[in-house]
């Protein structure tokens, strides 16, 4: 910068052009430069050092950015806070003193007011809907005939995170409860979609049994009013007499 600047004694202000100069010429005896500097290659030096720095800090910056912005839409989390804060207080509900566990009957309420993602709407749309919803979640029964909150919680986002996770299904069929929640109720042998198949089965058979008492009771009460009906044959005196007409 200080070269383009400079003005020496005896240079050339505007020196014509010479093919024999050097720097236009390879030749080892070419004329050498002799033109004076010019004070504004400061400015233009330091306006383009300027520039140039700010351009490529800027660009620098820019893919740096954009760097972080495709990492973290990567690792972007697949349940949002958002769906555990609904989640808890639709929960808060049907158990106001917080014991993690609710009668498996009054999980229905629960279900039925969550919006989507978290469940479908056609989880609700029949009773049938919503046992075939229970059956893939798999819940675990507790004494009292109740679910866990945490386990009812990582079922229903296992099944939501399935449609959007194609590449490892048996990871997500494989989560458990952390060590630190441990359920304080004892664990029984059923699981909470085999507890309402055979309560709808009891409610069928019982519905049957009572249509049938019902038949049977109505075709015993037809029964007994027509043996109690008149014979509609004329009854016959002793010493009567039959005229035959012919």
């Amino acid at each position: 910068m200080h070269d383009f600047a400079s003005s020496p004694e005896g240079c050339v202000d505007d020196p014509p052009y010479d093919p024999n100069m050097c720097g236009f010429s390879d030749s080892v005896d070419c004329i050498p430069l002799n033109g004076c500097g010019n004070p504004i290659a400061y400015l233009f030096f330091c306006s383009f050092t300027s520039l140039g720095t700010y351009v490529m800090l800027n660009v620098t910056v820019a893919v740096i950015l954009e760097s972080f912005s495709v990492s973290n839409e990567d690792e972007e989390p697949l349940f949002d806070p958002e769906l555990l804060r609904e989640f808890q207080n639709k929960w808060a509900k049907v158990d106001p003193k917080a014991k993690g566990f609710v009668p498996l009957v009054r999980l229905y309420a629960v279900v039925a007011t969550l919006e989507p993602p978290l469940v479908k709407p056609e989880v609700m749309s029949d009773k049938n809907a919503f046992l075939q919803f229970m059956s893939k979640l798999h819940l675990p029964m507790y004494e009292g005939d109740t679910v866990y909150f945490t386990e009812v919680l990582l079922a229903m986002t296992r099944e939501m995170v399935k449609e959007d996770v194609d590449d490892d299904l048996e990871g997500i069929g494989n989560i458990k409860l952390p060590s630190y929640d441990t359920p304080s109720h004892h664990r029984l042998d059923y699981q909470a979609h085999e507890y309402l198949a055979v309560r709808r089965i009891q409610r069928s058979v019982a519905h049957w049994l009572q249509v049938k008492r019902l038949l049977e009771k109505r075709s015993m009460e037809d029964y007994k009013i027509k043996i109690k009906k008149p014979a509609t044959r004329p009854k016959r005196h002793r010493g009567s007499l039959v005229v035959m007409t012919g």
